[in-house]
C-alpha cells in the first residue's frame, strides 16, 4: 500500500502499469477506469456501547475519541468535512495512513473510527470489533488511474488488461441487485489470466492506496 500521491507518480513515471486508488481524479496525463464505491462505517471493538446499534450518525460521535485516516489523504479530508457537515465532533485523538494500523489501534485502545466497511469484515468475523453503517451514509469512490499513450496505442500489456477487465466485472458483479457485498473483491488478492496464480512480476505491476 502507498499514498495516492506517490501512486499518482509511480503510474506518471510507468514504475507501474497501473494504480488503484481512492477518490480518482482525471490527472493530467493519467486514464481513469471507475471501479466502485465502497461504504463507510463505524469501527470499534465489540464491546464498544455502540457496537450494537443499527446506524450511527456523526452526532453520536461528538466528544468520542476517535483515530483517522490522514488529513493528507483524500479519504481523510472527506470523513473530517463529512462530520463537520453533519455535526459531528469527535475527538480525534490520533491520524494514520494505513487501515491495518487504525483497525489495530481501535482494537487496543476502544476508540472508534471510520473505515471502510469491506476492510473490517475478518475482524468482524473474529468477534475483535463490530462495522455499525453510517446515517447519513458515506462512500469512498474507488479507481483505477493508468499513464495515456500516444494515438491509439493499447495502454496496458495483455496481462494488464486481463486483470483490468476481471477486476471490473468483478466489482460490478458485487454492486448488482442481490449481492450481499460481504465478499467485496480486494484488488491485491493474486490473480493470474488463467484463474491460478500469480501473475508473473514482469508482466505487469500494480500498486494499491491506502
Amino acid at each position: 500500500y502507498e499514498h495516492p500521491a506517490t501512486i499518482n507518480e509511480m503510474v506518471r513515471d510507468a514504475q507501474v502499469d497501473l494504480g488503484i486508488v481512492s477518490y480518482p481524479d482525471h490527472w493530467k496525463g493519467l486514464g481513469v477506469i471507475p471501479l466502485r464505491d465502497e461504504a463507510m462505517a463505524l469501527a470499534c471493538r465489540a464491546d464498544h456501547v455502540l457496537a450494537g446499534r443499527s446506524s450511527v450518525s456523526p452526532a453520536d460521535l461528538s466528544d468520542r475519541p476517535m483515530i483517522c485516516l490522514e488529513s493528507g489523504l483524500p479519504i481523510g479530508r472527506k470523513i473530517r468535512q463529512y462530520l463537520r457537515d453533519h455535526g459531528g465532533t469527535p475527538r480525534i485523538i490520533e491520524s494514520f495512513d494505513n487501515i491495518d494500523t487504525i483497525k489495530g489501534a481501535v482494537a487496543a485502545t476502544g476508540h472508534v473510527a471510520i473505515l471502510p466497511a469491506r476492510t473490517v469484515l475478518r475482524e468482524v468475523a473474529a468477534g475483535v470489533l463490530a462495522c455499525v453503517p453510517l446515517d447519513p451514509p458515506l462512500a469512498r469512490p474507488m479507481g483505477i488511474i493508468y499513464r495515456k499513450r500516444a494515438g491509439k496505442q493499447e495502454a496496458f500489456s495483455p496481462a494488464a488488461r486481463t486483470f483490468v477487465d476481471d477486476l471490473v466485472k468483478r466489482t460490478a458483479a458485487e454492486a448488482a441487485p442481490g449481492s450481499s457485498g460481504s465478499k467485496a473483491s480486494d484488488p491485491t488478492e493474486s490473480f493470474h489470466p488463467s484463474g491460478t496464480g500469480t501473475p508473473n512480476a514482469a508482466n505487469f505491476h500494480t500498486a494499491v492506496a491506502s
